[in-house]
């Protein structure tokens, strides 16, 4: 059985990796897998909410930068 075989095999397999003397316990790959892609759909979540706070921001800004532009129109 090759590498690739092996390793789709592991996948299907949901239980946990058992080392012989019993002690260690590893998740199985497919929980591995499962946790890898949880944490990369929040850490896009996060990085969503950053850029959707930091156009808010920029909005911001762009509208005081305005004001401050039409207040000095005013006085010329």
């Amino acid at each position: 059985m090759n590498t690739i075989q092996q390793g789709r095999e592991a996948l299907n397999d949901d239980a946990p990796l058992v080392l012989v003397d019993g002690e260690i316990v590893i998740p199985s790959a497919r929980a591995i897998l499962e946790h890898e892609e949880t944490h990369h759909a929040n850490s896009i979540e996060q990085q969503r909410q950053l850029l959707i706070e930091m156009k808010e921001v920029c909005s911001a800004l762009d509208n005081a930068a305005r004001r401050h532009r039409q207040n000095y129109d005013y006085k010329l």
